[in-house]
């Protein structure tokens, strides 16, 4: 597939694809841009990238916007056929996952900035999760939805677990506590822009800190018919109860400090 010229974003150098499977001649409002961050994720990206047909991304108005923090493993040139840009990091130290859908965002066109992680399963029906996501949009600020463990890896302890991360994030949202996981996450590029976004500098805990600066803006709308799923990964590397300490200090740092308690965050693979 052919490439536009490249330009540069922030320091970064963009490479901008053509769309895939799309009429030249055509020129489809961009009404949703789907910001994946990824690191060495070429074994993990196909699952979600083959659920984005380019028909059904024009039928909704959607870009796919991949930002690559220096992957080793072709993560890019995997991507490139089904993606419409791609944004590629410059420098020694990879970017936080923050600055990555930063850069996203400020490359997007869309009045809506939808973030997935790389290695998240979509529903079934993406017809109706995505009108519910757009429709809560109406009236919320942000719009968050349940996760949980691919199916054919879930232990018993997996599926406990989520039931009970996502029983409390719902009532988080309920008290007016904005909290959730950010693996799928959809917010009103007007919101967004005028919280700032994310935090650049914050390591770990990001979209917990996002969400609570939403939060006080409006409020956030917690899709609770709807799953998507994530890899096992890091937890049957560290373990849940490393993950979840983890989780609850970067927190706290945040809300305290408003730094994140990690030094770093290594990719698992």
């Amino acid at each position: 597939m052919s490439e536009r010229a490249d330009s540069s974003v922030g320091g970064v150098a963009v490479k901008e694809p053509q769309q895939a499977g799309r009429d030249p001649d055509s020129s489809p409002t961009v009404r949703i841009s789907l910001v994946i961050p990824a690191r060495n994720e070429a074994g993990y990206l196909d699952p979600l990238l083959a659920r984005l047909d380019p028909g059904w991304r024009r039928r909704w108005g959607i870009e796919v916007i991949l930002v690559d923090g220096q992957s080793q493993d072709g993560t890019p040139q995997r991507a490139r056929p089904y993606v419409d840009v791609v944004l590629r990091q410059e420098g020694r130290e990879p970017m936080t996952i923050a600055a990555a859908r930063n850069l996203g965002a400020r490359r997007a066109q869309g009045s809506v900035l939808w973030f997935l992680n790389a290695d998240v399963r979509l529903p079934e029906d993406l017809d109706a999760f995505l009108g519910a996501a757009l429709e809560a949009l109406r009236t919320h600020e942000l719009v968050l939805v349940p996760v949980a463990v691919w199916p054919e890896e879930a232990t018993r302890v997996d599926r406990c677990l989520m039931r009970l991360l996502n029983a409390y994030y719902r009532l988080c949202n309920r008290l007016g506590i904005g909290n959730g996981r950010g693996e799928c996450h959809f917010v009103r590029r007007e919101a967004f822009e005028a919280v700032g976004g994310y935090r650049d500098h914050l390591i770990a805990g990001e979209d917990f800190d996002l969400f609570r600066r939403l939060r006080r803006r409006g409020p956030i709308a917690w899709l609770g018919e709807w799953i998507v799923y994530e890899s096992p990964r890091r937890y049957r590397r560290w373990g849940y109860r490393r993950v979840l300490t983890q989780w609850v200090l970067n927190s706290l740092f945040i809300l305290l400090r408003g730094r994140s308690f990690s030094q770093r965050w290594d990719p698992v693979r």
